[in-house]
């Protein structure tokens, strides 16, 4: 039999028989040079050196964080038994990529032939066969099917698209033990990947407006508050999570009605940049200059709302005759809702984010080839042209995943902001002449750090420890954002000099930053460096430890063990020779106040606070101090407290900067946009020479105005 002949296009029968088995062998042959790349990004971060897959460390996948970011138990639990099965070899990983991949693609194939049914679209092959097509080859997946670490994507899908066919399997027999088992998928796709929370908003759409559900309306809002009340409170865990790590981050513009015109505005655009990818997926990049107009100039923004409602008006009003459009339309708009960015997080966007939402284009696309009667072959002809260039892209894109060089190489002929990325993937070869200029070039025209950290981890290669310090303080001054590390690297160079008293204050600096450590390797490495120099400097602490122990009633002979132990990080112990040193001078300012310093390394923010005043009783208006105490209430978030202080430092001396810049992030935190506009101004006025504070100052500005 011919399913494709000359006289007649009959390709509801060629589907019904082989559609999926093409899909499937198309999309193994398009992606298969995925097999032969390597780890890159993110991979080499987050997943090759990670222990928890390594030793299959169940409990702390699930509860805890693998890698220290992010709840996903069950994508850490495909990595451990990949890594069971390959160990480091990459080709393991990409296989699981592409066989989860095909199971998605069976999965949703299945979905949409029962979603179908239930629109009364009959029993048409043709539609989930141009769907899922579509979806399967689109060039945006190129990037989930070939990052390991985005794996969760292709998870969140699949178990998603698997809650949705027991669903609906349920819905259509009747069988609501078949429902109740469709929450077990859904949770799995809610901790692969977060996005997978807008499910319950579709599912709505489809039990309310669709004809052919059959079930009381009594059972579809319990159906919708079941699916509800887990999608909060995934949200609720992913957003706590996020926060807690930093990946949501309380620096980022997030607090306060003056931020809502922008995370608005840029909300809004968002959608419109996918939609042009999803119709034009050129040009395709990892890291997108961000787009959006998110200032005073609102154009863009109302002309999207405007748009948007214009789309949302008309497939309501024609959803009894197309409701599959409806289904599209909502589909696209509730699943790129997590990825607006209303909280903050880096990048804003990307084309693994668009992973769900090109299903709206696939079902759209079938709607409209099966609605087109009489110019339909063209329009076959048209899409499957389509298709075969997407499949040629997705084919060669691939390759630019093979390794870190050639990633980044790819995309710095697009995107020129990435030099830093292509200069560490060329530092991490061994290629450190060449990576260095390019950073150079990088801090030339944005004034990065990256430059002179690299710089400095050239030069402790060579042995040159004292340069390599300068180097990485020079970092630092620059507004390093890699600080843990800048950190662990200075304390490292002074090792090897053996300054043992700098070094060791540095490797607890390491401790005191909260700059991302995704796998605790920095913190590792700064606690064994401590754990050596503590070894090192034993003599003199058992010295010191006889003198305090013969002298119990001298004072300094406690105070000097007190402050030892302080700069050697044993901070209970510490505070005990402290509390000795009060208790046989309880009028000296300065015991108070380091006892507060210590109270502050231990947590004890309400001790802290009460030392930090009894020094100030001692000594008034000491700004050290005023800058500690007030420092104790933004860890509190005791915002009003903490300006009362740093507005009593500036009072004292109208050109404290630090103070100024302090005052302008309470005010910004705590959503007094006046107030914080007025300090930012003084600290950008008092910053001439400073570039960290400069740096971060119009940052405030900016997103202020």
């Amino acid at each position: 039999m011919s399913y494709l002949n000359t006289n007649k296009l009959d390709i509801n029968s060629f589907v019904s028989h082989r559609g999926l088995y093409i899909i499937l062998v198309s999309t193994a042959l398009v992606f298969f040079n995925t097999l032969y790349n390597g780890f890159v990004w993110d991979d080499w971060i987050l997943m090759v050196p990670n222990k928890v897959y390594r030793t299959f460390d169940i409990g702390q996948m699930f509860f805890s964080k693998a890698n220290s970011l992010e709840y996903l138990p069950f994508r850490d639990l495909t990595l451990a038994i990949d890594y069971k099965i390959w160990g480091m070899n990459p080709f393991g990983y990409h296989l699981s990529n592409l066989f989860f991949y095909l199971l998605s693609l069976i999965a949703l194939y299945k979905v949409i032939e029962k979603l179908v049914i239930l629109t009364d679209e009959k029993q048409d092959n043709s539609i989930p066969f141009w769907t899922t097509l579509i979806f399967a080859l689109h060039p945006l997946h190129v990037e989930v099917v070939n990052f390991i670490a985005a794996r969760n994507n292709i998870l969140a899908g699949l178990f998603l698209f698997l809650s949705f066919n027991l669903c609906l399997a349920g819905i259509q027999r009747k069988n609501d033990i078949l429902i109740l088992l469709s929450a077990v998928p859904f949770i799995i796709s809610l901790f692969s990947k977060a996005n997978a929370v807008f499910y319950p908003l579709f599912l709505a759409v489809v039990l309310f407006f669709t004809p052919n559900i059959g079930i009381s309306l009594r059972k579809k809002f319990l159906i919708f508050l079941l699916f509800s009340l887990m999608g909060l409170f995934a949200v609720w865990i992913h957003i706590s999570n996020a926060s807690s790590t930093s990946v949501i981050s309380e620096n980022l513009p997030r607090y306060g009605v003056h931020n809502l015109t922008v995370i608005m505005s840029r909300a809004l655009q968002i959608p419109f940049f996918y939609l042009k990818k999803l119709i034009l997926p050129y040009p395709l990049g990892i890291k997108y200059l961000e787009p959006f107009t998110t200032g005073g100039a609102l154009l863009f923004p109302v002309l999207s709302l405007v748009y948007m409602m214009i789309v949302f008006f008309t497939v309501w009003v024609w959803r009894k005759r197309n409701l599959l459009v409806l289904l599209s339309v909502a589909w696209y708009f509730f699943s790129l809702g997590p990825v607006l960015n209303i909280f903050p997080t880096s990048p804003v966007v990307a084309d693994r984010y668009a992973y769900f939402a090109v299903l709206s284009l696939g079902l759209l696309t079938a709607y409209l080839i099966k609605r087109n009667t009489g110019g339909r072959k063209v329009v076959i002809y048209a899409v499957i042209g389509v298709v075969l260039i997407w499949g040629y892209i997705d084919f060669f894109r691939n390759k630019i995943w093979a390794s870190d060089i050639t990633l980044w190489e790819s995309e710095l002929s697009i995107n020129p902001d990435v030099k830093a990325e292509y200069a560490i993937a060329l530092w991490n070869k061994g290629r450190y002449e060449e990576a260095l200029g390019y950073l150079k070039k990088e801090s030339e025209d944005k004034g990065s750090y990256e430059y002179s950290l690299y710089k400095g981890k050239y030069l402790f290669h060579l042995g040159k420890y004292d340069d390599a310090v300068k180097h990485y303080k020079k970092a630092l001054a620059e507004g390093a954002g890699a600080i843990k590390e800048t950190h662990l690297f200075i304390a490292q160079a002074y090792e090897k000099t053996g300054s043992d008293m700098l070094a060791m204050k540095h490797y607890l600096r390491v401790f005191d930053t909260k700059s991302q450590d995704p796998l605790g390797e920095y913190e590792g490495m700064a606690s064994e460096g401590i754990e050596r120099l503590k070894k090192r400097l034993e003599p003199e602490l058992n010295g010191l430890r006889l003198e305090a122990l013969n002298q119990p009633s001298v004072i300094e002979a406690q105070l000097k063990l007190a402050t030892f132990l302080y700069d050697i990080g044993m901070y209970e112990a510490s505070q005990e020779y402290y509390m000795n040193s009060l208790r046989l001078n309880p009028s000296r300012w300065d015991i108070w106040y380091n006892s507060a310093l210590v109270y502050m390394r231990l947590y004890e923010n309400e001790k802290a606070i009460k030392s930090f005043k009894r020094a100030l009783e001692l000594k008034p208006g000491d700004a050290n101090a005023l800058r500690n105490i007030g420092m104790v209430y933004m860890t509190m978030k005791e915002y009003a407290q903490a300006a009362g202080y740093f507005k009593t430092i500036l009072e004292r001396d109208p050109d404290d900067l630090y103070a100024a810049f302090t005052l302008g992030k309470i005010h910004f935190l705590s959503g007094d946009k006046e107030e914080s506009k007025k300090y930012f101004l003084k600290t950008k006025a008092l910053s001439k020479g400073n570039d960290v504070f400069l740096k971060s100052t119009n940052i405030f500005l900016e997103e202020l105005n």
